[in-house]
């Protein structure tokens, strides 16, 4: 059982003398006299209760739901509980295709790990966002997604379905959708605090909302 952050624990703490009593089980409205194993008498009227909170560590938004799921011992969850107090360390291989967050990796589908690469590359390095695709595709989008794709994927493939939707630029749906996937795998592997810096976040109203990850430079 993990922690989260509104759960508390609390001992129950009662008078001297009164506690592990036979006779006792709760402060009563009348006056009402029990004795001691060594005859001392004790009014049960007199008896005080009180809460203590007993201080523990929530763990639980640290815990992906595979630990969660009892899928890993104690020591795993406490190590990742560790690698959340650290700074964001953001490791992309595009030769393995391999995303690995505070040494951790984060196993994504070809596209999502594509558009996450283009949106590190289009956002941290600039210290920028990247605003939502409106009405009408965003052609720019669609050729920078496609370099990148030919580049890891498809290389020198211009008829792959991928390819042949792009072309067109990259339309609101796609972008939402990608977002979405890599937003969710982020958190099932790495936990909701860990996964909070790497996550792609919006900002803004309405039809001005723009995007990017906590990530800075020094991160990347």
């Amino acid at each position: 059982m993990f922690g989260r952050t509104q759960d508390r624990l609390s001992h129950v703490l009662v008078s001297e003398g009164y506690e592990g009593h036979p006779d006792f089980y709760y402060p009563s409205k009348n006056s009402k006299v029990i004795y001691t194993r060594d005859n001392r008498p004790l009014d049960i009227q007199a008896a005080e209760i009180s809460l203590a909170g007993i201080p523990f560590v929530r763990l639980r938004n640290d815990i992906p739901k595979k630990l969660l799921d009892g899928k890993a011992g104690f020591l795993e969850t406490i190590n990742l509980a560790r690698k959340a107090e650290l700074p964001p360390e953001l490791v992309i291989d595009k030769t393995a295709k391999k995303l690995v967050a505070n040494g951790i990796e984060v196993p994504l589908e070809n596209i999502n790990f594509v558009f996450y690469c283009w949106l590190i590359e289009q956002t941290v390095a600039s210290e920028s966002a990247l605003y939502k695709p409106n009405v009408e595709a965003n052609v720019d989008y669609g050729e920078q997604f496609l370099v990148l794709w030919k580049q890891i994927v498809e290389k020198g493939d211009d008829e792959s379905k991928t390819a042949i939707a792009l072309r067109r630029g990259m339309e609101s749906g796609f972008f939402s959708e990608r977002i979405s996937r890599i937003n969710s795998r982020l958190a099932r592997i790495l936990g909701d605090n860990l996964a909070r810096a790497y996550k792609i976040q919006s900002r803004g109203k309405n039809n001005y909302l723009e995007y990017a990850t906590d990530l800075r430079k020094e991160h990347y």
